[in-house]
Parts: C-alpha cells; structure tokens; sequence
C-alpha cells in the first residue's frame, strides 16, 4: 500500500513539474513571438517610413519640374500670343493704310476728273458764249467787252461754286467712308483682343487644374 501510495506521488509529482514546464515554456514562447512581432512590426514602420520619404522625394522633384514645364509653357504660350496678338494688329494696320491710301488716290482721281470735266464745261460755255457774243456783236457792239467780261466772271463763279460743291460732296463722302473704317478697324482690334484674352484665361485655368491634380 505503502508502495502505491508513493508510485502515485511520484507520478503526481512527475505530472506537476511537467505542467510547470510547459507552462514555462509557453511563457518564453509567448515573450519570444511578441519580441518577434514587435521587432518585425518597427521593421516594416522604418522600411515603410523610408519608402515614403523616397516618395515624397521623388514626386517632391516630379513636381517642381512639372511645375517648370508648365511655366515654361505658360510663358511660351504667352509670349507667342503676344506675338500673334502684335502681327494681327501690324497687318491690319497696313491694310488700315493701304485703304486710306487708296482712298486718297480715288480722292485725287475724282478731283481730277471733276477738273477736267469743269474744264470743259468752261470751255463750252466759252464757245458758247463766244458764239453769242459773235452772233450779238453787230447789235451790241458798245457793250461787247463789258457783257464779255460780266459773262466771264459768272463762268468762273459758277466754276468757283461748282467746284466748291463737288469738293465738299467728296469730302464727305471721303470722311464717312473714313469714319466707317475707323469703326470696323476699331471692333477688329477689339475682337482681336478679346479672343486673346479669352484664350489666354481658358489656358490658364487648364493648367491651373492640372498642377491642383
């Protein structure tokens, strides 16, 4: 009895030191997986932490130089704007002159044709009046020189008149026809600058949304 008594301690005994062991042991187990999950876990931090500044370095200089691109852009875009803009208004300056001066021309052209024609008119008139004057002569030959004279001064006045109407006419006509271009040159230029602008604006606010994206 005494026997048994001591083999079922010794078993007892045995079995109990067991469970402690193997309590112990996951005990160290448990501390071991934890370092191991935490040192793994700070690994993974600093490696991530490293990634991130590399990317933020890296789309840091991305953007700097896709921010002067798009300046460069910006100031290509500009400048050649501004040059279009320029040679738009030198050309249709010419044109403004060339239109001025063709005017002029036509100007100078009526004058001389409205001369010509006077000419002629006096001339006729001369022969006219020199027929007359002929054809008078016998019945007024006291008054010859001053009815002569009289006729030759009412010719030159109505030439004098003539002239001054068909002068004014054409001035006229020649400062509405400027006046007219002045105002179409006026809304072309205008045009010119707001579709400028326009573009211009529409420009910048597209590269305003692709530098915010």
């Amino acid at each position: 009895r005494r026997c048994r008594v001591f083999s079922g301690f010794r078993r007892w005994h045995t079995n109990s030191n067991l469970v402690g062991a193997a309590k112990q042991f996951r005990e160290q187990v448990e501390v071991i997986l934890k370092k191991t999950a935490k040192d793994g876990h700070k690994d993974k931090v600093n490696a991530l932490e490293a990634q991130r500044t590399e990317l933020n370095a890296k789309h840091k200089d991305a953007l700097q130089s896709k921010e002067q691109e798009w300046e460069h852009n910006l100031n290509e875009a500009v400048r050649q704007a501004d040059e279009n803009k320029a040679r738009e208004l030198e050309n249709a300056a010419e044109e403004h002159l060339a239109q001025l001066q063709q005017l002029e021309a036509d100007f100078v052209f009526d004058m001389q044709n409205v001369r010509r024609e006077c000419e002629q008119e006096i001339d006729r008139a001369i022969a006219r009046k020199d027929a007359e004057i002929v054809q008078l002569q016998a019945e007024f030959r006291v008054d010859q020189d001053l009815a002569r004279q009289r006729a030759l001064q009412d010719m030159e006045d109505a030439v004098i008149v003539k002239e001054q109407e068909m002068n004014e006419l054409l001035q006229q006509r020649l400062k509405l026809q400027e006046d007219d271009l002045n105002r179409k040159h006026g809304k072309m230029v205008e045009k010119l600058t707001v579709e400028h602008d326009f573009q211009l604006h529409q420009k910048e606010n597209s590269w305003k949304q692709e530098t915010e994206k």
